[in-house]
């Protein structure tokens, strides 16, 4: 893709509008939400819609359940930009 005057490259993932985007996504995004259940059993609400999630609980659970993420993430191409 092109825009203005720059090449816009896509080099990973799949192509927005893949049909199978949000099920290798939402497959990947398991193992995670897996993970955040296990380790931080405290939460009030770990509820996910692909992209869109919610947690309830205290700051340390919450922010337990942000390393988890941030750190097992990674592994899977997930980052925080």
């Amino acid at each position: 893709m092109v825009c203005q005057d720059t090449n816009v490259l896509s080099c990973a993932g799949v192509q927005q509008g893949d049909p199978l985007g949000p099920l290798l996504f939402s497959l990947v995004l398991n193992k995670l939400i897996l993970m955040i259940k296990e380790k931080c059993k405290n939460l009030v609400i770990n509820s996910w819609y692909l992209d869109d999630g919610i947690l309830v609980g205290s700051r340390r659970d919450i922010l337990e359940a942000f390393n988890i993420f941030d750190e097992h993430g990674k592994q899977f191409g997930l980052f925080f930009f």
